[in-house]
């Protein structure tokens, strides 16, 4: 068995750029899982304790190694589905990003501090194999989110642009559906230089970032607790022209159809983190 408990930054700056925190941890070292998670707007920092990480281009396998104390991996999942294995007895903590909240704790543009959907991040902050034992060791949620919350506000600086942050929350607010030319007119930019700015803080192109905020619109509503929606109205309430148009933007993010993928979602912890269990 394996628990997830999901908590948010208690500090309110950091609530505005950190969507939650979350704690992994498996019981044994007879543990196995293998699952596969897909395209996101959001980005994760994890940090492992005495785990042995590989990361190839279709996911990574982690295994328990008690020699490896702290590793941690910084995951831009916008490209593709990706596979991940787990084995023994495994500690996570992830650190779960709002769009443009990871360009609030570097001092350079995204695109050139993560030049790779999924890599090592050691070395970025001198400190943090420093001080996340200590979140580790920590016997409360409330501890650890307290000594997250210290350890991030040190490193909060005051990225600015305020008119891409409206751009990127208008994107949101309209589950990608928006038009480009209408983001031009609302906003006063040339498309230039909207893609300037999405190519420097989100290492995408606008038209790519309103297909994976559709795309996870779909796995929400999908994944609704009260009255799972049928894939035909999934396919209404985003937008898609047609249901042709629904299946093959689906399999464009997800690699496969939304049939074999929304019917075998399993959210785990409390918040959006909907995976498919791998047999």
């Amino acid at each position: 068995m394996f628990h997830i408990e999901n908590s948010v930054p208690k500090n309110l700056l950091l609530k505005e750029h950190i969507e939650y925190y979350y704690f992994f941890k498996s019981d044994n070292n007879d543990f196995k899982l293998g699952f596969t998670h897909y395209p996101h707007y959001r980005t994760t920092l994890n940090v492992y304790l005495n785990a042995e990480i590989n990361i190839t281009q279709t996911g990574r396998a982690i295994t328990f190694n008690p020699d490896r104390r702290i590793r941690s991996i910084f995951t831009n999942n916008r490209d593709s589905a990706k596979k991940a294995t787990v084995k023994g007895n495994i500690n996570c903590i992830g650190i779960v990003f709002k769009p443009l909240g990871f360009n609030h704790f570097i001092k350079d543009s995204f695109y050139k501090v993560i030049p790779n959907p999924v890599l090592f991040f050691d070395n970025y902050w001198l400190d943090l194999n420093e001080e996340m034992p200590a979140v580790f060791e920590a016997a409360s949620i409330s501890e650890k989110v307290r000594l997250l919350d210290t350890y991030f506000l040190k490193y909060l600086n005051s990225f600015e642009n305020d008119t891409f942050k409206d751009i990127v929350d208008r994107v949101m607010r309209s589950k990608g559906a928006v038009k480009v030319n209408d983001l031009e007119a609302q906003f006063g930019i040339s498309r230039r230089t909207l893609l300037r700015l999405f190519r420097k803080h989100l290492d995408c192109s606008v038209s790519y970032f309103k297909q994976i905020v559709k795309f996870r619109s779909v796995l929400d509503e999908s994944q609704q607790k009260v009255e799972k929606k049928i894939l035909t109205e999934l396919a209404y309430t985003n937008n898609y022209y047609d249901q042709s148009d629904f299946i093959n933007h689906f399999k464009s993010m997800a690699g496969d159809i939304p049939k074999q993928v929304v019917t075998k979602l399993i959210t785990v912890g409390t918040k959006d983190m909907h995976w498919k269990f791998n047999k």
